[in-house]
């Protein structure tokens, strides 16, 4: 039996109807009949809220449903690899201002500043590369070689 037959079953026994449930859930009535039938899945927050709402166990609610469970795991897995981004990224901003502390506040020499900036985006795209985050990696990628090359350029421009 799936999670949407189970829901449907329990709302029934309760006598609860998709609109009473709906307004409990702050959601549509079109989202509870969706969610019965299969056409889509609750997130986490409300099978916690129906599994009180029916007074029903999670482990009995959601037991069976392989498509749940991998619903469960992926919106999991999307949390983890969010917080593994805001991390590298915090690191690489902080490799960054300590570059450019290292770099010298009081050197007023555009030439420091201009070699930072590369470094610094190169720094923040570095980190994401191992966090699996395909939205984000064409991004990274152009920032890393747009950095490379300005630095590149850069210190090309110190050495010729």
């Amino acid at each position: 039996m799936t999670i949407g037959e189970r829901l449907q079953n329990r709302r029934k026994e309760l006598g609860y109807t998709q609109q009473e449930i709906a307004d409990r859930l702050h959601v549509s009535r079109q989202t509870i009949s969706n969610w019965e039938v299969g056409k889509n899945y609750p997130d986490l927050q409300s099978i916690v809220d129906l599994s009180d709402i029916y007074n029903i166990s999670l482990d009995l609610l959601l037991k069976g449903d392989e498509k749940v469970m991998k619903k469960l795991k992926h919106d999991t897995d999307v949390v983890k690899t969010n917080r593994l981004v805001a991390i590298s990224n915090f690191i690489g901003i902080i490799l960054a201002l300590s570059l450019i502390l290292i770099g010298g506040i009081e050197s007023t020499a555009l030439g420091n500043w201009v070699i930072l900036i590369p470094v610094a985006v190169i720094l923040l795209s570095i980190g994401s590369f191992f966090t699996k985050v395909k939205s984000n990696t064409a991004l990274n990628v152009s920032c890393f070689i747009i950095g490379m090359i300005y630095l590149l350029l850069e210190l090309f421009k110190y050495f010729v």
